[in-house]
């Protein structure tokens, strides 16, 4: 199976008057440390299942369901930390799985993915006119991965070595953009005015150099993804294998 890629803006009513996640995507900054791909973290379940190798097959709650989460709910403003008295947060996986209401193994019987497939506009996430939607295939991934026991669960996407031989656009970067920049980056009222949705928006900041800065942490730049550990580094020397090639739309 592979496995689609991920702004969610809320899992619950908007009872804090939240309507967007707003966040400045390369202004100077010096937030954020550490590399993502640690398992999720909570008061219940600290432990967490870390395999050595990424199957195809199974939807990882630290590789792909944390960052679609951290990237869209857990960042500033909303359902951050910071959030937490209200019970609303959305940053590890106790939060998501208290606050979400997730029903191990029973995805209809979840709040987490209810809210998503919802026809009442006042009970649908992200909330309709926000400017913010998720793909069919993002839908599915949170589906998959509560029908799968929606488990604390991560894997080693460097096992076997990083090949960042003949890296493509569509194979490989896409990917990755995907899962941590997409949802906030795209439509007609980007994060921070930031578009990378498309090769000729992405093109620019791959360009001015913003993109790699971005991703690299260098002084200057706002660390992304915001709110969320470093990017795996094969995942960072796949983006700049592209680009020293060229950058092409491959």
């Amino acid at each position: 199976m592979k496995r689609p890629l991920f702004c969610i803006l809320s899992l619950l009513p908007l009872i804090l008057g939240v309507s967007a996640c707003v966040h400045d995507p390369f202004p100077p900054s010096d937030k954020g440390q550490g590399n993502i791909g640690a398992g999720g973290s909570g008061n219940n379940d600290t432990t967490g299942i870390v395999k050595d190798f990424c199957d195809p097959d199974t939807v990882y709650f630290a590789n792909d369901i944390l960052p679609l989460l951290s990237s869209s709910c857990g960042i500033a403003g909303c359902h951050d930390a910071a959030r937490e008295k209200e019970g609303l947060s959305m940053t590890d996986y106790n939060s998501v799985i208290n606050t979400g209401e997730v029903k191990k193994g029973n995805p209809a019987g979840s709040k987490l993915y209810r809210v998503l497939i919802s026809s009442d506009p006042d009970e649908k996430m992200p909330p309709p006119g926000s400017g913010v939607s998720l793909s069919s295939g993002q839908i599915e991934m949170i589906y998959t991965w509560i029908s799968q026991g929606a488990q604390n669960n991560s894997c080693n996407p460097n096992a076997g070595g990083c090949d960042t031989s003949k890296i493509s656009l569509s194979a490989d970067i896409q990917a990755i953009l995907n899962t941590y920049c997409i949802n906030c980056h795209s439509g007609s009222t980007p994060q921070g005015n930031v578009r990378l949705d498309s090769y000729t928006d992405l093109k620019i900041y791959v360009d001015n150099g913003r993109l790699v800065g971005s991703i690299t942490w260098p002084a200057g730049y706002a660390p992304m993804p915001y709110g969320q550990p470093q990017l795996d580094s094969c995942y960072i020397n796949k983006i700049k294998s592209w680009i020293n090639n060229g950058a092409p739309n491959n």
